[in-house]
């Protein structure tokens, strides 16, 4: 048995572990994104809560176009939360990653063959196990772009609810300013055809001090 190395098919063997490495390494990566992607919608889960909870009475129940529309962005936007984080979860799932062989039974194939033929067939190894780790990581890369599709979709929501609710407030102090301006401009006219109010008649006082006056004279002159 020849056991010296042939350099062609170490570095083939060299080339296919490197590959097979650096996709290991970019599964690690894919699940330290998400789950720091996680964390991050849990805050904006939490924190939307609070707030539908501390002024949902504003909005609910909806009483006219404004306040259905922005009922109804809110709805869409904290589905969309939740499906995003529903996908995180699941891309954060354990699944079986391909590694090279180092058992009892490699070791003896391994003994019996020459340094060549070892090197090539780590390398084959190498190339199935590679393409084992695309597939896994394909899979939590296409759960992450929808977690992140429905992400961005929540915010637009979100931002089409502050719109609607700025336009709404904007509209509520224009229809309040609104009569006191006329107000303002128009003086009111008196109506013409009103009734004036009857006039009363009272006996006046100043006869008494007449006739008190009177009796003073008559005294005087008796």
């Amino acid at each position: 048995m020849n056991n010296q190395k042939n350099e062609k098919y170490e570095f083939l063997y060299q080339y296919a572990r490197s590959s097979f490495d650096d996709e290991l390494v970019r599964f690690r990566n894919i699940e330290d994104k998400a789950s720091k992607f996680i964390g991050l919608v849990s805050i904006i889960i939490a924190s939307y809560t609070a707030i539908i909870k501390f002024s949902g009475g504003v909005f609910f129940p909806p009483k006219n176009a404004f306040e259905w529309a922005t009922a109804i962005s809110i709805a869409f936007a904290f589905f969309t939360l939740a499906s995003s984080w529903s996908f995180l979860f699941r891309s954060l799932k354990f699944v079986d990653m391909p590694r090279l062989p180092l058992d009892s039974e490699y070791i003896e194939s391994f003994k019996g063959k020459e340094f060549a033929t070892n090197h090539f067939l780590l390398a084959m190894t190498c190339s199935t196990a590679l393409a084992l780790a695309r597939d896994s990581n394909k899979e939590k890369i296409k759960l992450l772009e929808k977690a992140y599709g429905e992400m961005s979709l929540s915010l637009l929501l979100l931002t089409i609810t502050a719109y609607i609710n700025n336009g709404d407030s904007k509209m509520s102090d224009k229809d309040k300013n609104q009569p006191i301006q006329q107000r303002t401009q128009v003086p009111p006219e008196p109506d013409f055809n009103a009734t004036p109010p009857k006039v009363v008649m009272i006996q006046d006082c100043e006869i008494q001090k007449t006739k008190s006056g009177s009796e003073q004279i008559n005294e005087s002159k008796g």
